[in-house]
């Protein structure tokens, strides 16, 4: 899959692994063949992790085994490389560089979501719209709070909920805790 992609795309500047780490690497490295041996490969993988910029596109992501190269080299060294804007899981067989379905940036953790912002906008006492039930403002403060990952894709929301008393207002989204 990958191959092919990347020979269909190779004046667009796509490279697979191996040919990039070709015949001329192994001659000018003594023999180096990493699909012979596994320590030269690792040492490649890291390699084409730390110096890959731009979008990156992966085929096989979901295939990949928790051990696997991909798994504990490649993409936590793509996430850590802040060249690197955006890693492409590619749909199968695809040829077309624009057919991919989601960003695995910073999501080797097994996050949902980029690091991104939060918009509020907090109502003071008996201010605001009415509320869904039609009441207007309310003794208590309320928000609208609204958080967005990086790819502005919106991962949480509440909507006019009040806060008595100071106290928090807790809004559930992608994120593993809940803002308050």
């Amino acid at each position: 899959m990958a191959k092919a992609f990347c020979d269909e795309n190779e004046e667009e500047g796509y490279k697979y692994i191996y040919s990039i780490f070709d015949q001329d690497f192994s001659d000018a490295f003594g023999g180096a063949d990493p699909s012979a041996d596994t320590e030269i490969a690792a040492a490649c993988s890291k390699a084409l992790a730390k110096f890959a910029t731009g979008e990156v596109r992966v085929f096989n992501e979901a295939g990949a085994s928790s051990a696997s190269f991909w798994k504990t080299i490649e993409l936590p060294g793509l996430n850590d490389n802040n060249g690197v804007s955006r890693i492409w899981n590619m749909a199968d067989s695809t040829l077309d560089p624009d057919k991919h379905d989601k960003d695995l940036k910073h999501t080797a953790s097994g996050l949902a979501y980029l690091p991104g912002s939060c918009g509020v906008t907090q109502y003071q006492k008996n201010e605001g719209p009415a509320a869904a039930n039609g009441a207007g403002g309310t003794s208590n403060y309320r928000f609208n709070i609204t958080r967005f990952d990086d790819n502005q894709v919106q991962i949480g929301q509440v909507l006019l909920s009040d806060a008595p008393g100071g106290a928090g207002v807790g809004v559930t989204s992608a994120l593993p805790w809940v803002l308050i």
